[in-house]
């Protein structure tokens, strides 16, 4: 392998320091060959180490060959990097991602402090684990990163019985966090994540709603609406702002519910989570009701002007039980070590 100056240095510590650690274990395990032999054991966990770290010094190499800035040390969870706990933890994935701020796709919130979110037509933000390929949504600001599953688990109900309440008495809800959870085998790095609960009054957005008031209505700070309730779950959905802030197109997001008016018309709002449409956690606050439940999906719908025209990838009312796709939403936890990998689709971040 052909290191260039940035990996050199770093390449000839790494490899140098392994190398001494494995000379020395192999004097004490010589030592005491005649006490207890555990060469074999011992030799076998070195050689498994120093293959980590080569793999994890190319995945360095080509972050620099691709002309992005690398940090070194977001490369190597072969050493033991400890976190600001001083935690012996690995690479700390929220911080790795968070110093690439500005590349890959990777901005922060323009409307939350300390999160981040991946925008864009195609950011670098897959990622292997437990056996799928996810994609990050975001860096939250408690360090938890938000993934969506890319594969369609198929089309569901919101709620079978029509009654708008996410949580224990929603069908999806115990669906997700039953049977979905149980296909993934690697479930101890996910966390519990608080799940707001959004109530959405169109009417209080005034004439444009735009993605500055959707916002505080997810989040229960809009003036003179209610407050928004919480769940505690493995697994969601996404947020009608998340799609509508990975989008580059204003218009969007300065009118997220077209009114129906030529100068309103939001027209298109993809990006690249336009591949993954469907239910989201937001509920009409002004529908709602036990017999009487609406919550929003991503997809498209026809306007009410003359002539008709089609609106692609933005928000729409729909009945909670009936079936639309769901593509399950999860929070890895902070903590998780990025083995090798870029972000690309040929070539995903993979957890170790």
């Amino acid at each position: 392998m052909k290191l260039n100056k940035k990996g050199f240095a770093f390449s000839t510590m790494l490899y140098g320091s392994v190398a001494l650690i494995a000379a020395v274990l192999y004097l004490i395990l010589n030592i005491n060959r005649d006490t207890i032999d555990t060469t074999y054991y011992f030799g076998e966990d070195v050689r498994a180490r120093l293959n980590e770290c080569v793999i994890e010094e190319i995945a360095l190499e080509n972050c620099y060959s691709s002309g992005r800035t690398c940090d070194a040390t977001a490369y190597h969870g072969c050493l033991g990097v400890s976190d600001n706990q001083g935690q012996n933890t690995g690479v700390v994935i929220a911080e790795t991602l968070k110093a690439r701020v500005g590349n890959d796709g990777l901005i922060a919130d323009p409307y939350i402090n300390n999160r981040y979110i991946y925008t864009s037509s195609n950011p670098y933000n897959y990622i292997k684990f437990s056996g799928k390929t996810w994609r990050i949504v975001s860096i939250e600001p408690n360090g938890f990163i938000k993934l969506i599953d890319i594969q369609n688990y198929g089309s569901k109900k919101w709620d079978s019985g029509s009654g708008g309440v996410w949580g224990s008495n929603s069908t999806l809800y115990e669906e997700l966090n039953n049977n979905y959870l149980g296909t993934l085998y690697d479930s101890g790095k996910l966390l519990d994540g608080l799940w707001n609960k959004p109530l959405i009054y169109q009417t209080a957005g005034g004439e444009h709603f735009n993605i500055t008031t959707l916002v505080a209505q997810e989040n229960g700070t809009a003036e003179g609406l209610p407050s928004v309730s919480t769940v505690t779950a493995k697994v969601g959905l996404l947020y009608l702002s998340d799609y509508i802030k990975a989008t580059s197109n204003t218009n969007c997001q300065n009118n997220i519910f077209d009114k129906g008016d030529e100068d309103t018309n939001i027209d298109n709002c993809t990006s690249w989570l336009s591949e993954y449409k469907g239910w989201t956690l937001d509920i009409d606050g002004e529908e709602g009701g036990d017999d009487n439940g609406y919550a929003y999906y991503i997809g498209d719908k026809q306007t009410e002007k003359t002539p008709s025209t089609t609106l692609y990838n933005v928000p729409v009312l729909e009945k909670t039980n009936v079936s639309h796709d769901v593509y399950p939403v999860v929070f890895l936890n902070r903590n998780s070590v990025i083995l090798v990998g870029d972000g690309t689709s040929g070539n995903p971040y993979v957890l170790k």
